[in-house]
């Protein structure tokens, strides 16, 4: 929008989200309209009478009229029923321009089909009035891309105009992917109004809830509203995981949710669903940062001997340890610590990690090169009982991978 404020040569430029269904592509331009209004209320309170944001979705008829007819009807502006379409489309610029309309978004955008003449026309009507109103354009979808949204020479000039921004469901593997999660659900959370529920009672539960929804946004919606709908009509007031059993979820989130566990119960090993639930205890009690600073120092440590002129004793069997654990999941053995997958390392990882995440250890673990040897040895001004990390005897009896 500031790009396109005060532009007076040239085509505007938009943004286009698209996505798979369930994903939140509506409730996000709906948030962003509301943002957006409510800025422009608080810096120009006197101006009452304005409009500065539009919200429509693509008409899904294959009237020529149907796209600006739609635009006068959320304006509440009348139109004599035999107008035609250039009068129709010119009323409506000429109004979004009086009412300093600065934001357009344009839901279901997948409706123009281009393999219909009709919906040509309308790909024609959106560029004209993005050449004609002095607004910004947001345009929402499922999967836009190959709807033959940009096909043709019509979808190219459509190309150039528009940032592609993707939506998909919220991932859940890494830390910072996890956290992202926990504020989505502190978000639900303080949207809820029922008397004996608890701030934070709902983050315990965040890999149920995942599980239940896969990360799609309509599904944890209505999950949360019928749990709470629930609670309220039979007293309890509150949302636990016994409440949301009961809850039945839409088609699509109940068939994921039971291939995902089936996937789980073939391929899971144990010990790494224990490293994991370690580590993001970790995350929580001292951050995601610190922990995966953390984790990459015990990474380095035990795949690359940091501080170590050679492989230890212990290595050949740690790495013998590591390879039982790809063959037990079904893949490939490898030679070099370089070629093994991050999940065969995890539960060592996490274990060690436990000791960097203390600043102290974590100060005489970061690797400090040494001009005239590509050893990596403890920085100076330490102790020489913590410099014996690197000596041969404090290696002896560590023949055994760790716990």
């Amino acid at each position: 929008m500031r790009l396109n404020r005060g532009q007076q040569l040239g085509t505007s430029c938009g943004m286009i989200l698209s996505g798979v269904p369930g994903v939140g592509k509506s409730t996000a331009i709906r948030a962003l309209g509301r943002t957006v209004e409510r800025a422009y209320r608080a810096r120009n309170p006197q101006m009452t009478d304005a409009v500065p944001v539009v919200y429509i979705t693509m008409p899904t008829g294959q009237h020529p009229k149907a796209l600006p007819a739609e635009l006068l009807y959320f304006l509440g502006a009348p139109h004599a029923a035999r107008a035609t379409e250039t009068a129709l489309t010119h009323q409506a610029c000429q109004l979004m321009t009086d009412l300093r309309t600065s934001l357009v978004i344009v839901d279901e955008v997948h409706e123009i089909d281009r393999s219909r003449a009709s919906h040509d026309q309308q790909s024609d009507q959106l560029k004209y009035f993005m050449d004609h109103v002095p607004a910004t354009f947001v345009l929402a979808g499922i999967n836009v891309e190959n709807c033959g949204f940009f096909t043709g020479h019509r979808g190219h000039q459509l190309a150039r105009r528009f940032t592609p921004l993707k939506a998909s469901p919220s991932n859940y593997s890494t830390i910072p992917q996890r956290q992202d999660w926990a504020k989505l659900l502190e978000g639900f959370e303080r949207a809820l109004r029922l008397h004996e529920h608890k701030p934070g009672s709902l983050l315990p539960l965040a890999d149920y809830l995942y599980g239940r929804t896969g990360g799609y946004i309509v599904s944890l919606s209505h999950l949360m509203r019928e749990a709470a709908i629930k609670a309220i009509l039979t007293g309890t007031e509150r949302i636990d995981e016994e409440l949301l059993e009961t809850v039945e979820l839409d088609h699509a989130a109940t068939q994921e949710a039971s291939a995902q566990r089936q996937t789980v119960r073939k391929n899971c090993i144990p010990e790494l669903t224990t490293a994991q639930r370690r580590l993001d205890k970790m995350a929580m009690r001292r951050g995601p940062w610190a922990a995966m600073r953390a984790y990459e120092l015990a990474s380095g440590y035990l795949q690359h001997s940091w501080r170590i002129d050679y492989h230890p004793r212990w290595y050949p069997a740690l790495m013998d340890w590591w390879q039982q654990r790809v063959r037990a999941a079904g893949a490939l053995p490898v030679q070099t610590t370089w070629q093994l997958p991050g999940w065969a390392v995890h539960p060592e990882c996490t274990t060690l990690a436990a000791v960097f995440a203390s600043p102290h250890w974590a100060a005489l673990a970061v690797p400090t090169p040494r001009p005239t040897t590509p050893a990596l040895l403890p920085a100076p001004g330490h102790s020489t009982r913590h410099q014996r990390w690197s000596s041969s005897e404090d290696h002896e009896g560590l023949r055994s991978p760790p716990a």
